[in-house]
């Protein structure tokens, strides 16, 4: 995908990977969470539930990166194999994790608040926020020949609710809902108002 994330203390913008079927006994992740608070890193990690226990933070890893500003876009990438993941920005390998994650997950992005010691204390003074996402595109992992095999490439041009879900629960503080999910300039703008 290419994000532009939001700004502020207290906010993350995320895209990650996620088992919403029975994540409260097999929650699996894969994150890039940018927080708000923070111009110039992203949190990177894998969440994994290991004999019943789930590990929050398996080497979760902030990733300096150049000063971003308000108008920055990054492109990111996970590659997920049977051994390991791969997260790159902008092309360039950032962090390899040699594991076996063999859960399906389904592609995901937010806008929240975080909690305070993770995020930074919330200013609602900020909002609206808004992660801007240009696109998303999707390559299945092909076993015999060890490479990606492209499937599909959303580029937002309307809102394919077949393809993405959107979610109307509350996470942490915030209430996620439709009314804050839109396509703008053929963009897809996740708002957090």
């Amino acid at each position: 995908t290419m994000v532009k994330p939001a700004y502020g203390s207290g906010i993350v913008s995320s895209f990650f990977t996620f088992n919403d079927v029975d994540f409260k006994n097999n929650w699996n992740e894969i994150d890039f969470e940018f927080l708000g608070k923070n111009t110039n890193s992203v949190d990177i990690n894998v969440i994994k539930t290991i004999d019943g226990k789930t590990d929050k933070n398996i080497n979760v890893r902030k990733k300096t990166l150049e000063k971003r500003s308000e108008d920055t876009y990054w492109k990111l990438c996970i590659e997920w194999t049977p051994n390991a993941i791969v997260w790159k920005i902008n092309d360039n390998l950032i962090r390899v994790q040699s594991m076996s994650l063999k859960t399906p997950q389904k592609l995901m992005m937010n806008i929240w608040q975080g909690s305070p010691g993770w995020a930074g204390e919330f200013n609602e003074g900020l909002l609206p926020q808004q992660a801007t996402y240009l696109y998303v595109r999707y390559s299945k992992y092909v076993p015999a020949t060890g490479d990606f095999k492209f499937v599909w490439q959303d580029d937002f041009q309307e809102l394919d609710e077949k393809r993405w879900y959107i979610a109307t629960h509350k996470l942490g503080s915030t209430q996620l809902t439709k009314e804050n999910v839109s396509i703008v300039a053929n963009n897809l703008a996740l708002k957090l108002t």
